[in-house]
């Protein structure tokens, strides 16, 4: 008999902790208090559901884009897309309710990528919306020898100048920074990334000695002309090959080959720069 009572008020121990279901009133009208939303990458928004005050379960579809707590609060974390899905009650007595969410950079510029020859400079317009005190912008060059920056002077919009230094390609990241000196705090997630190709001249054509600044190899040996390009000698590298070159091409000529345009100037290469993007061989 002690055995039963002993597991009983077991039991009953158990449920008591377990609390009461969560339940959901069919007569209350339940809203989030937000079904759309838009912030910028690094704020934050709190959603809401009116009405109920019992334990919420929050999710994000992808948190990589924007996380959200166990009291609503949604962090911005990255450009794109993201639904939020509350959900109250439980079992088949549960409520769902989503929100979309668009995650925009509060940082733009007017070009997706900068082309120059080597004695030309570019300018880039930057845009930062909703400023934030003593905020500023940064610049990050990943090779300082294929260019050099400045900002331009301009009271009603930033202007970065792009100042060739040789031939080759480097990328540029555009970023907000916080503060100066050592209380300095630069947002790299927020920055936008842009590719810098530097050529010789703007006619078009790039020679092979260019190409090889660029990352590009040509090889002419036996009537054909390999361009070998790719990232680097520990990645799978691509081939292009061009058959049938003639044996002695004459000074200047254009010739096309699968696809490629090519001529010979001072016994060396040139290639149209075209048709190298649009395969992808430069970027």
């Amino acid at each position: 008999m002690k055995k039963y009572l002993s597991l009983i008020l077991t039991l009953a121990i158990i449920i008591s902790l377990a609390g009461p279901a969560q339940t959901v009133s069919a007569k209350t009208e339940y809203t989030l208090n937000k079904s759309t939303l838009t912030l910028y990458i690094g704020s934050q928004y709190t959603l809401k559901i009116s009405g109920y005050s019992n334990f919420i379960m929050w999710k994000s579809d992808n948190t990589k884009v924007a996380t959200v707590s166990s009291k609503g609060i949604v962090k911005a974390k990255k450009e794109g897309s993201v639904t939020i899905t509350a959900t109250i009650g439980s079992g088949s007595n549960n409520k769902k309710f989503t929100c979309k969410v668009s995650i925009k950079n509060r940082l733009s510029t007017n070009k997706k990528s900068i082309t120059s020859s080597i004695d030309e400079f570019q300018e880039l317009k930057i845009v930062l919306k909703k400023p934030k005190k003593d905020e500023s912008l940064a610049v990050i060059i990943n090779d300082p020898s294929i260019i050099d920056t400045e900002w331009g002077n301009s009271d009603s919009e930033n202007i970065l100048n792009i100042i060739p230094q040789k031939v080759g390609y480097t990328e540029i990241t555009i970023c907000t920074v916080i503060g100066s000196g050592l209380n300095e705090e630069i947002n790299i997630d927020s920055g936008i990334t842009l590719g810098v190709t530097i050529l010789e001249d703007n006619s078009g054509w790039v020679s092979e000695s260019a190409l090889y600044e660029l990352g590009v190899s040509v090889l002419n040996y036996e009537n054909t002309i390999s361009i070998i390009y790719g990232e680097s000698s520990y990645v799978t590298t691509d081939y292009y090959d061009i058959n049938d070159v003639p044996d002695k091409p004459e000074e200047g000529i254009i010739y096309k080959g699968n696809n490629i345009s090519y001529k010979f100037i001072d016994n060396q290469l040139y290639f149209k720069v075209s048709e190298f993007r649009k395969l992808k061989i430069i970027k």
